[in-house]
């Protein structure tokens, strides 16, 4: 059995709020004042960073919350780091091309994934901002694809475009400028008149 988000197999922490030690963990993941929960969210986190695939696939199953008492697989997709950071954003961050990739297509599942795709920090960044930030172009268009917007600005009042200029990532710049570029051609194609 893989205990829950255990990179270096250290025994999970007990839960405050249960009165004996071998008491379920019935805690929100998000809860900041359960022990066993944050010994989780660490987990989740380092197994982004170290690109443990296996493990986040493991922790975003609903049979793996099931057993953990966690009230919603999708809780995962919600619940931020230290900094504010959601899983998604330490992914770009880190350039984990590969969990990206698994939190985009749990993502892309939701109702809300416009809402997840957007999540922003503690600073404003969403994940979209942060690729433009360190320019990573993969990252970028992988979230662009899913659907990330990088019109939103930051709380400098910055968009996607003008952080990865401002930053010299010309590749990122030139790829929005594609893409809006070929959006006016689109426009400009269906506004024109037929030949007959």
């Amino acid at each position: 059995k893989l205990v829950m988000g255990d990179p270096a197999r250290t025994r999970p922490a007990r839960c405050v709020n249960s009165k004996g030690k071998d008491e379920q963990c019935w805690c929100r993941l998000a809860s900041v004042m359960c022990a066993r929960q944050s010994h989780n969210r660490d987990s989740f986190f380092a197994a982004i960073r170290q690109n443990r695939q296996d493990v986040v696939n493991f922790l975003l199953s609903p049979q793996n919350c099931e057993q953990e008492r966690i009230t919603d697989f999708r809780d995962w997709l919600h619940v931020r780091d230290t900094d504010g950071r959601c899983g998604l954003h330490v992914a770009v961050k880190c350039k984990k091309h590969s969990i990206i990739a698994i939190l985009v297509s749990h993502i892309t599942k939701e109702l809300d994934y416009e809402i997840l795709l957007d999540l922003a920090d503690s600073a404003g960044m969403n994940a979209i901002l942060e690729a433009c930030q360190i320019g990573s172009l993969s990252s970028f268009q992988a979230l662009h694809d899913a659907g990330a917007p990088w019109t939103t600005c930051n709380g400098e009042q910055k968009n996607g475009r003008d952080i990865a200029l401002e930053a010299g990532h010309n590749s990122i710049v030139d790829f929005i400028d594609r893409g809006q570029n070929m959006g006016q051609e689109d426009a400009e194609r269906e506004a024109a008149p037929e030949d007959e």
